[in-house]
């Protein structure tokens, strides 16, 4: 429960006195929040973590005006905050409610790109936003920003325009090693918005109680179990002092990182480079501020492609193999997928994944994966090339002493009583990895296991991961294969031998396991810090199991047999009738397809009045292969009914075209019912449905000569017609 401060209310004014006045426990019960998302991300689900111990969250996708209003009546709703929204907040909520919006900039920045220009390059010098695209283009690297902040502001009919409830900004060096986008807001502007909110949401408190008597509304008063339960209601009229737009929550000090301005979205080919005039530290800026939406449209490559990565080399010098050329880059090596270019000012910088954009044509996003793999998979590099050109780091397994790209390296320590420990570092993009990275990983363990001797023996190992701990199978390699069921099940086996090492060959040796979890972790990722002896976490990471309850005995005696039972079930997602419930999920994921609705278990307070009380995922049925062959059959039943009603429908058309024009009118309208009818029939869920990309305002279709792969959906609708 947050505090309040008694000795703030006034009698007869609305004045404010200090926030360090002496203050007691609340008497308020606790706040119901309503968090309205674009997606549920990772600041979100942080938030929902921090405000989840003191008061009750609900989430809501804002999928629709409508589906928001709604959403807020039935919550009941206290405070909705918007930890990462897109769209406007409907003038019916924040006229009621009090809606606050958590922008990722300090007071004065507004518009949808507020990272994406920091990282630019934007130092708030210059006003004009196309004038600064230009000087950015072509004038001298500057230094960029020294600080960047958080906003918590109250929602209105402008974007990111409402009276300020709180700030918090913190140093930022926007040309660091891994300083990307997504790394800023997992990491500094994650941890900013906890903050500011916090003290967003106890002011707003404090402001409720010593307004009550004006704006706030009457208090609700309940009694039971000899407690009287004060409960505040809390107006969309409060009005926050204005020095919480000026001073930050923290250091009470100024923004520090010069003047703020409103900037439009900044569109992927704005950010287009040219490897021939631009310099690396240029490219590299422009690709980082686009990590991981929606990544740098280029055709450095020949083709119109989305890059990523952005790493300023400063190893490739040593390689001696001769660049190949492709258009006017000039590709210098390969490592680990990753493709390195050079660029005009004699350096070099490596490009770690690529995209297909979207076309006319297209339903969906296409997978991001490796650059290296993409380029061969469109014909623009050849297997030999890559092996060719392939850039060894000077030692395997050692941290580089000059920063190059590198996904795993490991560190021997000694400490004081002479204790050998081992720390394996696993940087993969996003968390994921794929077979090839799970191979990686397990030379690794096994260079370490052969440093455990009788004369020197290991004590522990640590799994340290990278900003990301890991977040399990790749799936937007498995998306990108010709065969992803058959790829799923390489990338399962292969992390499960990473898993089973850990399980018994560090243990055999008496050597002690510990996950280090500094970042955010899921699903297989969470499985892998499960297996070590011990788990330490940051306070502020989010791990997200995705697995449903299980009563598994890890022993080492049990374990093969484990293992076989995990492996046999799992085979079921790739290859049996349930398998459409793991390639359905993974495809809208990867193409980042919008959702429908928001499901229950965050939207708890739909339950009480939607038809299911629980997900599809929270049902026994989910794991069951019989309910979905019978699914299967029924689907494939109504499929061919719809089928044979359009057939028949057809017939009947042309023979009533033989018959009088009375009798041909007639007949026709009754076919055009039938017609009707039977469109509305639902079909195999997914096939014919609308998909609509979540980040729409980036992924604009473009004139590509690419051909995308079929739909999955494509394919499981003829798999269940052909049965």
């Amino acid at each position: 429960m947050l505090a309040f401060d008694l000795c703030a209310i006034p009698q007869q004014t609305h004045n404010f006195e200090p926030e360090n006045s002496p203050s007691v426990p609340s008497q308020l019960d606790i706040m119901k929040i309503l968090f309205l998302c674009t997606a549920n991300n990772s600041l979100s689900q942080r938030l929902h973590t921090v405000l989840a111990t003191s008061h009750e969250v609900t989430v809501e996708y804002a999928i629709s005006d409508e589906i928001m209003i709604s959403a807020a009546t039935l919550a009941q709703s206290d405070l909705i905050i918007c930890p990462f929204l897109t769209t406007l907040v409907p003038r019916q909520l924040y006229e009621i409610w009090m809606t606050i919006i958590i922008h990722p900039g300090p007071p004065g920045d507004a518009g949808p790109s507020a990272l994406d220009w920091v990282l630019m390059g934007d130092d708030g010098s210059i006003d004009n936003p196309r004038e600064l695209l230009q000087t950015l283009d072509h004038g001298p690297d500057q230094p960029g920003r020294t600080h960047w902040g958080v906003t918590v502001l109250q929602a209105i009919e402008t974007f990111d325009a409402g009276p300020v409830w709180a700030f918090e900004q913190f140093p930022i060096d926007i040309d660091g090693v891994g300083m990307t986008k997504s790394e800023m807001y997992r990491g500094p502007i994650t941890r900013a918005a906890v903050t500011a909110t916090l003290r967003a949401i106890s002011r707003i408190e404090d402001a409720a109680l010593s307004t009550a008597h004006d704006y706030a509304g009457a208090m609700k008063s309940y009694s039971g179990c000899g407690l009287a339960i004060h409960h505040m209601t809390y107006s969309a009229y409060l009005k926050p002092r204005p020095d919480f737009g000026r001073l930050s929550v923290t250091e009470q000090l100024p923004f520090q990182g010069g003047r703020t301005h409103h900037r439009p979205l900044l569109k992927a080919a704005d950010r287009d480079f040219d490897v021939t005039r631009h310099t690396t530290l240029q490219i590299s800026r422009r690709i980082r501020s686009a990590d991981s939406q929606p990544g740098v449209l280029s055709a450095a490559f020949g083709y119109p492609l989305y890059v990523y990565g952005g790493l300023v080399d400063e190893a490739i010098g040593q390689s001696d193999q001769p660049p190949i050329d492709i258009g006017e880059t000039k590709v210098l090596a390969t490592r680990n997928s990753a493709v390195c270019v050079a660029t005009c000012d004699g350096k070099a910088l490596w490009i770690t994944h690529i995209r297909r954009p979207k076309t006319k044509t297209d339903k969906a996003l296409h997978p991001k994966v490796p650059a290296a793999l993409g380029l061969m998979q469109l014909g623009i590099l050849q297997v030999e090339q890559v092996h060719q050109l392939h850039a060894p780091l000077l030692s395997r397994w050692a941290r580089s002493s000059v920063i190059t790209f590198q996904e795993v390296w490991v560190d021997l320590t000694l400490d004081t009583n002479a204790n050998r420990t081992a720390y394996l570092y696993f940087d993969f993009c996003n968390g994921a990895m794929s077979s090839e990275q799970c191979s990686h990983l397990i030379d690794a363990m096994n260079h370490i296991l052969e440093q455990h001797t009788q004369d020197t023996p290991l004590r522990a190992i640590v799994l340290m991961g990278g900003s990301y701990f890991s977040n399990g199978i790749a799936l937007n390699v498995i998306e990108a294969s010709t065969d992803p069921a058959g790829e799923s099940w390489m990338n399962i086996n292969r992390i499960n031998d990473v898993v089973s090492i850990l399980l018994h060959d560090f243990p055999q040796r008496r050597i002690l396991t510990v996950a280090a979890v500094r970042g955010n972790a899921a699903a297989g990722g969470v499985a892998l810090a499960a297996a070590c002896d011990f788990v330490i976490a940051g306070s502020d990471v989010v791990l997200n199991p995705a697995y449903r309850a299980s009563n598994v005995n890890l022993s080492p005696a049990s374990l093969a047999q484990t293992r076989a039972q995990e492996l046999s079930e799992m085979s079921k997602d790739f290859w049996s009738a349930r398998s459409t419930r793991y390639h359905s999920r993974r495809h809208d994921f990867v193409r980042k397809v919008k959702p429908e609705q928001t499901p229950l278990r965050f939207a708890t307070h739909r339950r009480l009045v939607h038809s299911a009380q629980y997900d599809e995922e929270e049902l026994d049925s989910f794991d069951d292969v019989e309910y979905y062959e019978a699914l299967a059959c029924r689907r494939a039943a109504d499929t061919l009914r719809d089928e044979i009603r359009k057939e028949l429908g057809s017939l009947v058309a042309k023979w009533a075209e033989s018959t009088d024009d009375m009798a041909r009118a007639h007949r026709r309208g009754s076919v055009a019912l039938q017609s009707e009818k039977a469109m509305a029939h639902v079909a195999l869920p997914g096939i014919e449905r609308k998909t609509e990309t979540v980040f729409s305002c980036y992924y604009q279709p473009v004139e590509a000569p690419l051909t995308p792969p079929e739909s999955p959906f494509q394919e499981r609708q003829t798999a269940v017609l052909s049965t």
